[in-house]
């Protein structure tokens, strides 16, 4: 499980996420268990300048297929080419990274797929969602793919969704829904979180972004969602501008650099 929050002001997109780690298998110890991972990444160029992260199955446990590192070598070979639109760059993005977790499939580095039964029938068979936001010369956009693996035939299938940017503020969370309905929703707030409960300005998306993190953190949070105990560790954020990438709070190291 992993926290991510997003915020869009008219201005700027602010995103931050937790640092942890961990496997799901918890009879197992997992040598790249940590609090300090990096789950936020950039790509900056003369036409592209995005944030983008990730949810959802992350790498093996033997460290033979990473998907965050996948991605950015995607990326990189993407650097080198023209693209006449976001819409061009995105689909491009996705097809190479359908292509890398096929290529893993069948190679056998991925023997199998995250469990999806707790999901809604819909969504079941999902294998990652990507989230990217940012601008494609100076305008803005924010998408996110999803990955899904279909069990007759073994094959994965696209999808992808483009977010309305024209009212703003406009903000969107991944990890608990339940502390998510807590915090903005209609479910009442557990008051061990009420301190979390934020109010959208655009002066202050840091710190409505953070502020979901710190919840999904919190230590009573397992309690109200068990999906919490995999949340936690080193927050980071940055914003992303039609002039550059930005960390806000910077994370504690590096797993990949693509910009």
């Amino acid at each position: 499980m992993t926290a991510i929050s997003m915020v869009y002001t008219g201005k700027r997109f602010v995103i931050a996420a937790d640092g942890r780690c961990r496997s799901d298998d918890e009879s197992r110890t997992w040598d790249r268990e940590t609090d300090a991972a990096q789950k936020i990444f950039s790509v900056e160029n003369e036409t592209v300048i995005l944030a983008y992260s990730l949810a959802g199955f992350s790498s093996n446990e033997d460290g033979t297929f990473d998907m965050a590192a996948e991605a950015a070598k995607q990326v990189m070979a993407l650097s080198s080419r023209r693209f006449t639109s976001s819409n061009e760059y995105i689909h491009r993005f996705s097809l190479n990274m359908k292509r890398a977790t096929m290529k893993a499939r069948r190679d056998g580095r991925i023997t199998a797929f995250p469990k999806t039964e707790h999901l809604e029938p819909a969504e079941r068979g999902r294998i990652v969602r990507f989230f990217l936001l940012g601008y494609f010369n100076g305008v803005p956009f924010w998408t996110e793919l999803r990955l899904y693996h279909e069990q007759e035939g073994d094959r994965i299938q696209i999808k992808r969704e483009e977010f309305e940017l024209s009212q703003t503020p406009l903000f969107i969370c991944v990890g608990s829904e339940l502390i998510a309905d807590m915090l903005y929703g209609e479910a009442t707030v557990d008051p061990r979180l009420a301190s979390y409960k934020e109010e959208l300005q655009n002066e202050d998306a840091l710190e409505f972004a953070t502020s979901y993190i710190k919840a999904c953190s919190d230590p009573c949070a397992p309690e109200i969602d068990p999906l919490c105990k995999s949340i936690g560790g080193h927050i980071h954020a940055a914003e992303i501008t039609p002039y550059g990438f930005k960390w806000l709070i910077e994370p504690k190291h590096d797993r990949s650099d693509t910009r």
